[in-house]
């Protein structure tokens, strides 16, 4: 199953540069793109989402730590300036990132995919048919961004009513209880701050071979002005060699302690 190309061809593809340590998205998409999606439970914006494009998935699975850029007054425009703190029991924002480079039967079925850090939800693949419904999913997520046009402060994001077609919101309604039609849990909440285990979103790269785990790739944060950044995870390699170093370091410092007598 294709995406929607005449939405892929028709608008803008995602121009994706890297300028010094900000990973910054044009207005578009390309499958392989992943989103950041804002919605809230009640409250100030509960009849909108924000959903804003952060770049290819290569961005993420390279190693590398980077600022993504800044939401904050696309945030504060459509939740309210509270946006970043609990503003009551089921009136909280939610956010979360997912994404795809399916596009044609030859591609990977492969999916990207947030999970707050305080979960202990272990997400694992499934075979390409039964990941089928999900990319559907991601893909009518990509048609309905671009349908919804550039409106936002952000050059990469949108705003969209909750009951726009294939709004963000909507994909977690598709199946009681599960989003995206895979997952039970990808969302992060601001109740105990920015910073805690409940906001920070860890991402995830999910292959599709049944049981199969999936890969750690780093973790998104965000501070409370609305600066997103991606912390990578350091690949086994570069802490084999900090852990070497830093052994080397240890024996040369016995080394060179005077003998006391």
């Amino acid at each position: 199953m294709k995406i929607k190309t005449f939405a892929i061809t028709a608008l803008l593809a995602a121009g994706v540069a890297l300028t010094g340590q900000s990973a910054k998205a044009a207005y578009g998409y390309t499958p392989g793109d992943i989103f950041l999606g804002f919605r809230a439970l009640g409250g100030t914006g509960a009849t909108q989402d924000y959903v804003v494009n952060i770049g290819q998935f290569s961005l993420y699975t390279t190693g590398n730590s980077f600022t993504i850029g800044t939401v904050g007054t696309d945030l504060t425009a459509v939740f309210g300036a509270g946006w970043n703190t609990n503003r009551g029991e089921g009136n909280g924002v939610l956010w979360s990132a997912i994404g795809t480079p399916y596009n044609t039967g030859s591609d990977p079925k492969t999916i990207f995919v947030s999970r707050p850090q305080s979960s202990a939800t272990e997400f694992l693949g499934k075979s390409p048919i039964a990941s089928m419904q999900t990319i559907t999913n991601i893909q009518d997520v990509a048609s309905g961004y671009l349908l919804s046009g550039a409106n936002a402060s952000n050059a990469a994001g949108t705003i969209q009513g909750v009951s726009d077609g294939n709004s963000w919101d909507s994909k977690f309604q598709f199946v009681s209880n599960l989003d995206f039609n895979r997952f039970d849990n990808i969302e992060g909440d601001f109740s105990g701050g920015v910073n805690s285990s409940d906001a920070v979103l860890d991402l995830f790269q999910i292959d599709p071979v049944n049981g199969s785990a999936s890969v750690l790739l780093g973790s998104l944060s965000i501070s409370s002005s609305g600066v997103v950044s991606f912390t990578a995870v350091p690949e086994p390699s570069t802490v084999a060699l900090v852990g070497m170093s830093i052994a080397t370091g240890l024996v040369l410092l016995r080394r060179r302690r005077p003998n006391r007598a």
